[in-house]
């Protein structure tokens, strides 16, 4: 209510009002009602399918300079891009139609210069775009179960300044953050920094040292046991972002779709995660 409020010129609680006077107009509920909010029902699904066509026609001849044309282009690194969105760009064009370019770059004058109509990025100081935190990112130590020195994946907390960390150039620090948040004295043998992630992780899988892992960007390696875990999931302080330009109007079909999606998505990828951190 609070987010549609401003978009409508209206007060939340004007919202509301207008919600209930169409649940009696078309005499059915379209949310169910808890103590958590609001959640759109079967009815109401149901309802928007119905005139979701008729709406962009209306916005569509609104916003002429924006017609939807089922495309959409997303700025993002590589690392993103080749291990977590490209795989899924199968998936995401079955379910929603909807055609998905990827501009690899960390350059969000992508997103600025209207080249792109989203980016997603990670540990990135972007100002003048909208933005919205898509993962509080966890980290985990992970490794082969046995490294190319022939050691097995270290045992206890303890063993880990033993062996040799990756980590990545950009952001730094993550593994003095991890050490902090899990109370353990930072004193590694050995440091191997990496341009990108997806280099870490290759690394990892070949078995030259512990990796700090992400919800997203190594989960098939955890599925499959390529890669095992060495140590909890724990707060780095950093996030995945999604930015896009701001603009007071109403985002197109397409848009709104990959929105939905992603969001989604996102959230699915940060699930599995967490259960493969239980089960380790």
């Amino acid at each position: 209510m609070r987010k549609a409020a401003p978009k409508l010129a209206l007060t939340p609680s004007g919202v509301s009002r207008r919600l209930v006077a169409l649940e009696h107009f078309i005499d059915r509920p379209l949310f169910d009602r808890t103590s958590a909010g609001l959640q759109l029902n079967a009815s109401g699904r149901s309802y928007f399918d119905a005139i979701e066509s008729s709406l962009e026609t209306i916005r569509a001849a609104s916003f002429p300079e924006r017609p939807f044309d089922g495309r959409i282009v997303v700025a993002t690194s590589h690392s993103f891009a080749n291990r977590w969105l490209a795989p899924r760009m199968p998936e995401l064009s079955s379910a929603t139609g909807l055609e998905i370019e990827i501009m690899p770059t960390r350059d969000a004058e992508a997103v600025r210069s209207g080249k792109a109509q989203f980016g997603i990025w990670g540990a990135l100081d972007v100002s003048g775009l909208r933005s919205e935190v898509l993962l509080k990112a966890r980290a985990k130590p992970v490794s082969c179960a046995r490294l190319a020195d022939g050691r097995h994946c270290p045992r206890a907390l303890s063993e880990l300044n033993d062996y040799p960390l990756l980590t990545v150039i950009e952001p730094e620090g993550l593994w003095e953050r991890w050490f902090a948040t899990a109370g353990l004295d930072y004193a590694p043998t050995r440091i191997v920094p990496f341009a990108t992630l997806s280099l870490m992780y290759e690394a990892a899988l070949a078995g030259a040292g512990v990796a700090l892992a992400i919800p997203m960007l190594c989960e098939s390696a955890l599925a499959s046991g390529s890669l095992v875990t060495c140590g909890p999931a724990l707060s780095i302080d950093e996030a995945y972002r999604l930015y896009r330009q701001p603009r007071n109007q109403c985002q197109t079909l397409s848009e709104r779709k990959f929105l939905n999606w992603i969001r989604r998505e996102v959230a699915l990828s940060d699930s599995l995660f967490s259960d493969l951190a239980n089960a380790a």
